[in-house]
């Protein structure tokens, strides 16, 4: 019996929202971490004050201090979220990650249309859309990036479907809604704006019902603006990126290499990505050639001893699977400008938009954003996915591979992804476990200070700790205080995690902390994310497995520490520390 068309796409969102259900419910009780807990900040805040930008009253963040702290993003995600909190009564770890997961549903059943209208399984294009390592990991999160990317995916495959209907008014009216809520959850979400009109462009759609819905979202964008600035008297921060020169051409470059290493280990599981691109001659000579340049490179800095053995490894892999994914998008998109009839054709039409889809991510990426993270290249993954099924439908003619293939793609990469987000619930975890034992340990006696951010620090205000402050607030002091600072006095307590201690306090707290006690915690995942320094470009790559450990590796060191009245002197225990947080004037306090 034949299965109607639509009884199939009912058949295939059920099983899309039971594999949503699969990837997030496990994981809804991941301790708050990374950046979640400046997004629930906001949220609380918009609860007594909806629509608010900024967070006022002496906002700290990783040490410094803010009479009105302006984030980079709007604020829709910290509006919705603010609705859970209201309800739940205070931020909880279960409620608000359950209440996110509609976003990746929303983001899986843009895929699902996408597929359908670029020719290939729509089931499979959402699959590993939710399976993919970026995606499944950042899920777990309070971030702006899964809602935002999700929704920039259903307003394209909304735009999409408005523009082939030529009649669907509604179509257009709720992909103008869509860009809007894309665009005002993160500025990445604008992309959806260029990468609209561009298909108009490509596929010769250029009519003014079909500009609609971008010009709406882009007016109500231009509003949002004009709203901050007269209510705050400046523009909030487009770019994440402040204390680097993007024009030089070796840091855009090392930007570039970082990029295509993350992509290439976080699309999918890395060998699959790589059995799946090298379909043709071609794509394996790129792959061959990059690996053993990124081999050679590798083992000479393994040698020098500026690479551990699982950088070298795992750098070694990576690398050239992105550079590979890159190479056939630009094959691609070159066959398709070849000749008069690909270009007139819809499948060649249809690569160049991938192409300018996937080549637009990377370039923001590279250029505007702080790091290379997964998070941040979330945006490309729907084009590399789509390119990589188109690639498969058109290469690969056995009948009973192509779905074999894609089902033992998909398993090791859920696989993959899971063995991730197990590491990432593990740091969230050790976050919470170290606030938690720094809470139990102090007796209520002198002032509760804490030196930290992401989770550990969230739970310790929570619990009214109060954050030292950093050397660095003498650098912004003129443009973002004028509160003055209070120190910690003798006898407080001070709580300081080594991973999430990111910033020195004053001389004149440093000189008189006494060490009180110490928690060592181990890993007990196998995968392990320590920064593996700057020399490899996955510095501050958040959500990636930097290196491959053994279990019982340690994982982070908590230490309390009490004031003392008058300077210590410098012993063994004050080194260990200064090195600890990156002290670079121990000589001067020597000379004191």
């Amino acid at each position: 019996m034949r299965i109607s068309q639509k009884h199939q796409t009912a058949l295939a969102l059920a099983v899309i929202a039971l594999a949503t259900l699969v990837i997030t419910v496990p994981f809804a009780a991941q301790p708050f971490s990374i950046d979640g807990p400046e997004t629930i900040a906001f949220a609380e805040r918009q609860i007594e004050q909806p629509f608010s930008q900024d967070l006022p009253s002496h906002f700290s963040n990783r040490g410094i201090f803010f009479d009105s702290y302006l984030e980079t993003h709007p604020k829709f995600l910290p509006l919705y979220l603010s609705l859970v909190i209201r309800a739940t009564g205070e931020p909880s770890e279960v409620p608000l990650h359950l209440s996110l997961a509609i976003f990746p549903f929303i983001g899986a059943v843009g895929m699902y249309f996408l597929g359908r209208r670029f020719r290939v399984s729509g089931l499979a294009a959402a699959l590993f859309f939710l399976a993919s390592p970026m995606l499944m990991v950042s899920s777990h999160t309070e971030m702006v990036d899964v809602p935002g990317v999700s929704l920039s995916i259903a307003a394209l495959a909304v735009f999409i479907a408005a523009v082939e209907r030529q009649r669907g008014r509604w179509l257009l009216s709720l992909s103008a809604l869509l860009m809007i809520l894309a665009s005002q959850t993160f500025f990445q979400g604008l992309v959806v704006l260029p990468l609209a009109l561009a298909y108009l462009v490509i596929h010769r759609q250029f009519r003014i019902r079909n500009l609609v819905p971008i010009a709406a979202a882009g007016i109500f964008f231009g509003a949002y603006l004009l709203a901050v600035v007269a209510a705050y008297g400046q523009l909030p921060r487009l770019s994440y990126r402040s204390r680097l020169n993007t024009m030089q051409p070796t840091s855009a470059l090392a930007f570039l290499r970082a990029n295509l290493t993350v992509l290439g280990g976080t699309l999918l599981f890395p060998l699959v990505a790589v059995a799946g691109f090298l379909t043709r001659w071609t794509s394996i000579l790129v792959f061959v050639s990059s690996s053993m340049i990124t081999w050679s490179w590798s083992v000479v800095k393994y040698v020098l001893g500026d690479y551990g053995l699982s950088d070298m490894l795992l750098l070694s892999v990576m690398l050239p699977v992105g550079i590979t994914i890159t190479y056939l998008m630009i094959e691609r998109s070159a066959a398709a400008l070849s000749s008069r009839e690909n270009r007139n054709s819809r499948a060649g039409r249809d690569a160049l938009f991938l192409a300018v889809w996937f080549f637009s991510v990377l370039a923001y990426t590279t250029i505007l954003l702080p790091y290379p993270a997964p998070r941040y290249l979330l945006a490309i993954v729907p084009a590399a996915i789509l390119g990589l099924l188109t690639i498969w439908r058109a290469h690969i003619r056995t009948r009973w591979l192509r779905p074999s293939l894609a089902g033992s793609a998909l398993a090791l990469t859920l696989v993959f992804s899971t063995l991730l987000s197990l590491t990432t619930y593990t740091a969230a975890r050790n976050g919470k476990v170290a606030a938690e034992w720094a809470i139990e340990n102090y007796d209520g006696t002198g002032g509760a200070w804490y030196n930290g951010t992401f989770g550990f620090g969230y739970y310790l205000e929570r619990a009214g700790f109060r954050l030292v402050p950093s050397v660095e607030n003498e650098l912004y002091a003129q443009t973002t205080r004028s509160l003055p600072l209070e120190e910690p006095r003798p006898g407080d307590y001070v709580a300081y995690s080594v991973k999430d201690g990111a910033w020195v306090p004053y001389p004149s707290v440093m000189q008189r902390l006494r060490r009180d006690q110490t928690l060592v915690l181990y890993n007990d995942q196998i995968f392990f994310m320590p920064c593996a320094g700057s020399d490899t470009c996955w510095w501050n790559s958040v959500f990636l497995p930097f290196r491959i450990d053994t279990l019982g590796e340690r994982a982070d060191t908590v230490r309390t520490w009490r004031i003392d009245d008058e300077p210590n002197p410098l012993d063994e225990s004050q080194y260990e520390l200064y090195r600890e947080v990156g002290i670079t004037w121990i000589e001067d306090l020597e000379e004191r």
